[in-house]
Parts: C-alpha cells; structure tokens; sequence
C-alpha cells in the first residue's frame, strides 16, 4: 500500500495494459478524425495510394472535434506517467468515457449529415468502445485476486 492507501501495481501485466489502454484510446480518436477536417472541393486528402482533390466538402464536426481533442490529449497524459492511475484519475475516467449522457458511451453521429458513412463509423466506433471499456476494467483489476473482464465472460 502507499501512503495514501492505493495499492501498488508494478506487475508487468498492469504496464501492458496500460500501453494497450492508451493505444486503444489513440484508436478511438483515430475513428473520428477524419470528421475534425475542413474539406473543400480543393482540399487534398490521401486516399491511401496518393493525395486527391475533389471530395465532398464538409465542415469540422464539432462533437468529434471535442472528443478527439480529449482523447488524444488523455492518451498523451496517460503515456507520460509513470506512476499507476489513482482512484481520482480512474472515477473521472470512468464517468467520462463509460458513464451515461454526454460520456463516449453517448458518442454517435448524424445519418442526416454524413450519410451512410455515419453507419460504419458508429459501428467501429461501437467495437472500439467495447474494447477499451475491457481493457480499462482489466487495467483496474490487475494486482487483484479477481479475473480479468474477458474470462468472466466466457
């Protein structure tokens, strides 16, 4: 225990999943980055052979603008610490990444507005979502007597 009662974890497992918690929050911001661009007809965007013009022009996203922002920044926070997260850093992670209205559990965009696009995008979003919430209970629960998330479930 440490001098403020948390419990210390220096287990290998708890460091990897720690990388891997914070490389699947870089893919999550990854999914919606293509919807923080301000694309014109004129814009050049790489189509993963060459760069092309011509696209459709959208505005930036402002949902996806936010929680890419967030996202990236905590994955940038979370990689340059050393330490393992406290209960304070592990409350506010959890009401804001799985909590109820206004968390990325609530995160979906408009068919209205981005068209079928906006199906595929919620779908992988959805995936990605399921993936970093087992990861994180899994982060919480290394160093304890309990199991991991994925064997319970088998």
């Amino acid at each position: 225990m440490t001098e403020f009662g948390e419990k210390k974890d220096s287990s290998s497992s708890s460091k990897t999943l720690h990388k891997l918690f914070i490389k699947q929050l870089k893919d999550v911001a990854a999914e919606i980055e293509p919807l923080t661009r301000d694309v014109t007809s004129d814009t050049a965007l790489w189509n993963g052979a060459q760069w092309a013009t011509g696209n459709t022009p959208s505005e930036p996203d402002l949902v996806a603008v936010s929680w890419w922002s967030f996202l990236v920044m905590m994955a940038g926070l979370l990689e340059a610490q050393d330490t393992p997260l406290s209960l304070k850093q592990t409350t506010f992670m959890r009401r804001q990444l799985f909590g109820s209205m206004g968390s990325l559990t609530d995160v979906s965009f408009d068919a209205r507005r981005l068209g079928p696009r906006a199906y595929e995008i919620n779908s992988r979003l959805a995936q990605k979502r399921e993936t970093l919430y087992v990861t994180f209970e899994n982060l919480l629960l290394a160093g304890s007597d309990e199991e991991p998330i994925n064997k319970r479930w088998s």
